[in-house]
């Protein structure tokens, strides 16, 4: 997810910290309730707290007013894949971010994210390492080390992982979603050293 939630993440925020700066992003709403802007923020916060059915809510009622928000478009078709739920709706959201604002570093993790989901993961690689390429952001790494797992490159996977952990990626400054994507992989990839372990003795 982007926006206001991973900065708040990358800054360190508390629980407490974040219900703080809901409270006042509500407050704000109730003056300004056709804010887009706060509104994209609000759906944000409710993302990072878990609470994935409101933040989807919100999203799409920020598409009702702005169908051209990228962001919206863009967080919502995250979360939808990082849920592995409706994935094809999930698919037409990103591409219509990518038909407004181009194939931006973002919009390819995203759509990298919603292939993975999908089943899609040479095509999930393909969007991934373009994302990583431009702008290699910690949790893209994470989502590109998760696709070459998947497809059976551990070793790959593990430099990807490693990569990204240099970069900064720690599991207690990701949302939820990817935190459970992280453990995940190391589940797989401690899984997988423990076969070549097995088959070595």
């Amino acid at each position: 997810a982007a926006g206001l939630s991973m900065a708040m993440l990358t800054s360190g925020a508390t629980p407490e910290r974040t219900r703080r700066v809901g409270k006042r992003v509500e407050d704000a709403l109730k003056r300004a309730p056709g804010n887009v802007v706060l509104m994209v923020i609000h759906a944000d916060l409710k993302s990072l707290q878990g609470e994935y059915e409101e933040a989807l809510r919100i999203y799409r009622n920020v598409l009702d007013v702005d169908h051209a928000n990228v962001l919206a478009l863009n967080n919502a078709a995250w979360l939808l894949a990082m849920q592995r739920r409706d994935l094809n709706d999930a698919f037409a959201l990103v591409e219509r971010a990518v038909a407004i604002a181009g194939e931006l570093p973002h919009l390819q993790d995203t759509r990298g994210c919603v292939r993975l989901a999908m089943g899609q993961i040479r095509q999930a690689i393909v969007d991934l390492e373009l994302s990583v390429a431009e702008s290699p952001q910690p949790t893209t790494l994470l989502h590109l080390a998760s696709a070459l797992a998947r497809q059976g490159e551990a070793a790959r996977a593990v430099r990807m992982l490693d990569r990204a952990r240099q970069a900064g990626l720690r599991s207690d400054r990701v949302h939820p979603l990817d935190r459970a994507m992280l453990e995940e992989l190391e589940a797989a990839l401690k899984a997988e050293r423990g076969k070549r372990a097995a088959g070595d003795v």
